[in-house]
């Protein structure tokens, strides 16, 4: 004897699919017995065609979003009794007319599911999948699992899932009261994964059934809205993420997750920026500011899964989704041949030996300076003391001194920025920050040349032995024995200002991760400007449909150098590389400038000092300035 099953079917401003999702619903082999119809205040003739329809009643509620829907019409419904089921439709989804029987008989044949959904598959691709089940990234982001494949039956044989869709879902009815419905606060996006994600905490099986399938003309975030744009999207997914981590998060680190909004709002903006989506910057804020208030929500929510929660979070872990398997699913989607085809066709990481040559790199930056570990600051060679404080250090990164003695204003060498970046990641001593870049330079160097070199082959031994090289290169070495930290940082990102540029015209997104490394480049060692000009040129060559995205690359590192090119112009000088004027201006106190300039240690070494204010520069120029002072007092001496 089959179980009692109550179809609720929530409806807004539906009247373009609705005909066809009441077609299909009296034409189920198996048919539920009862229809009730909810209208969230519909302006068209939504509610003219359900009155009509062999619905066995009819809801008049509130514009209202779809869970809230289906919470009425579930509240309407007759008394409950053991073994009842619910079959939650919207107006745009069409069930196939055996879609009921197959849920019906997945549910007996499996009697610990308690959640059961359906193959969602495109109105206008009825082959492709709008989804098979959901899941999270490692990151928490909600993903729609199979999303754009072609239906050729290779995924039947796996049914358990993290979550399924919000529509077409059959749900007993005694787990579903006692989980509280779907959360009001995720009106459309991630409705139907939050309530996987509680019945598996309470203890019940989630699952799919292929056999059922279901045709849904949009995602769930058009069911109040025809039309949807990239930016709402950005901003409903992202809400709805956001709301999730904290009614999943611990309680010791939910304060923690609740300070982190905006700043994750403003790391994510740049990245938007940086991949040329400057509409999703508002939709980010807006869902970053809403989430910052929207307490009673997230307090409701967790209540919720506190109530209901039966076993412990480490249960879902094997339902989330890899890293690898979300590759595949970008590469398949919309493609059919794609799916045919690895995750990555190219050597990992670790599997091709990139981790031992850089745990090698470790090692070698030891030897090279093991006077480094344990010290807050580093002297000697070329280097003089960074300033102490974030605000001296940023004082001078447009414009400031331009030598050790303070005797010459101009504009701020682009040296300067990139050392007040690096400074500030050890805000509380920004000399730190130059201690771990020197002592960590060969291992980055391995990572930047690994990871380019395997953008540009499938060889499985390439990356690892261009890594190993560009880290033992002889130029990086010499540069961290004598504390060159320009050539130190345009080694390290030389490989990725390559490979960035050759590719920039792939996209826009590929050209603005290439514009970075490329401006630490010519930033960090300007002698290369040449040669970054001649890699621009055959970038855009390479591309030549698409030009301008390569030099659209190297639009950052032209207005960091602009500055300091039109000063040397207007000085009458603009191919001389920045030299001090106080070393040409006090030739004859050449004796007292390199007693300044030179560390009392070998200059071939760098050496680890305790943090005097005796040893502190008094801008950041003092970097550049002090190179070009002993570069002018060692030629001088060698004259004479």
């Amino acid at each position: 004897m089959l179980p009692r099953v109550f179809a609720v079917l929530a409806v807004c401003d539906g009247d373009a699919a609705l005909p066809a999702t009441l077609a299909a619903l009296e034409a189920q082999t198996v048919a539920p017995d009862r229809l009730l119809a909810v209208d969230g205040g519909s302006r068209d003739a939504s509610a003219t065609l359900l009155e009509s329809s062999a619905a066995n009643g009819l809801l008049r509620a509130p514009r209202l979003p779809y869970g809230m829907l289906i919470a009425r019409g579930a509240a309407a419904l007759p008394d409950a009794e053991e073994g009842d089921w619910l079959w939650l439709l919207a107006h745009d989804a069409a069930p196939h007319p055996r879609a009921l029987e197959a849920l019906l008989a997945h549910v007996d044949a499996h009697p610990s599911v308690a959640v059961v959904g359906p193959k969602v598959m495109r109105a206008d691709a009825p082959d492709r999948f709008a989804e098979f089940g959901q899941s999270v990234t490692p990151f928490g982001r909600s993903l729609l699992l199979h999303e754009g494949e072609l239906d050729q039956g290779q995924h039947d044989d796996d049914s358990d899932r993290l979550g399924v869709a919000e529509t077409g879902v059959l749900v007993r009815r005694d787990a579903f009261a006692a989980l509280g419905g779907f959360d009001p606060a995720l009106r459309s996006i991630d409705a139907g994964l939050d309530l996987g994600v509680r019945a598996r905490l309470a203890g019940h099986r989630v699952a799919v059934e292929p056999r059922a399938k279901v045709r849904r003309a949009g995602g769930p975030e058009h069911f109040q809205a025809r039309s949807v744009s990239d930016a709402q999207r950005v901003a409903i997914a992202r809400r709805a993420q956001l709301h999730r981590r904290l009614a999943y998060a611990h309680p010791l680190l939910l304060v923690v997750h609740w300070l982190l909004l905006l700043p994750l709002a403003l790391a994510r903006s740049a990245m938007h920026l940086l991949a040329k989506r400057p509409a999703a910057v508002l939709a980010e804020w807006r869902a970053a500011l809403g989430a910052l208030v929207a307490v009673a929500p997230v307090l409701r929510a967790r209540r919720r899964i506190a109530r209901a929660r039966r076993t412990g979070w480490a249960a879902l872990r094997p339902l989330r989704t890899s890293w690898r398997q979300v590759r595949s699913q970008r590469r398949a989607l919309g493609d059919p041949d794609e799916m045919q085809r690895p995750a990555d066709e190219r050597v990992g990481f670790v599997e091709g030996a990139g981790l031992w040559v850089t745990a090698l790199a470790v090692v070698v930056g030891v030897i090279l300076s093991p006077q480094l570990i344990g010290a807050a600051r580093a002297t000697g060679g070329a280097l003089l003391p960074v300033s102490g404080s974030l605000r001296d250090l940023w004082s001078s990164t447009l414009a400031g001194p331009r030598d050790a003695l303070g005797a010459v204003v101009g504009p701020a060498d682009p040296f300067t920025l990139l050392l007040a970046l690096l400074g500030s990641l050890t805000p509380w001593e920004p000399s730190t920050a130059v201690v771990l870049l020197l002592f960590l330079a060969p291992a980055l160097a391995s990572i930047t040349a690994f990871s380019a070199v395997r953008r540009a082959t499938a060889s499985r031994w390439a990356p690892a032995a261009a890594a190993a090289v560009w880290a033992l290169a002889p130029t990086l070495l010499v540069a961290i024995v004598d504390g060159r930290l320009g050539p130190v940082l345009a080694h390290i990102a030389l490989p990725l200002a390559v490979t960035g540029v050759l590719r920039a015209h792939e996209s826009w997104r590929v050209a603005g991760a290439a514009a970075i490394p490329l401006a630490v480049v010519v930033a960090g060692a300007p002698i290369l400007l040449p040669a970054a000009l001649l890699l621009v040129l055959l970038g855009a060559a390479v591309g030549w449909r698409s030009p301008l995205r390569p030099l659209a690359a190297a639009v950052p590192a032209a207005v960091l150098l602009g500055p300091v090119l039109v000063d040397r112009w207007l000085a009458g000088s603009p191919s001389r590389r920045s030299r001090t004027p106080a070393c040409r201006s006090h030739r004859q106190r050449r004796a007292r400038s390199t007693r300044r300039c030179w560390a009392p240690m070998p200059p071939s070494r760098c050496s680890a000092r305790p943090s005097t204010p005796s040893h502190r520069a008094s801008t950041p120029a003092g970097w550049r300035s002090g190179c070009s002072c002993r570069w002018r007092a060692r030629r001088s001496r060698a004259s004479s």
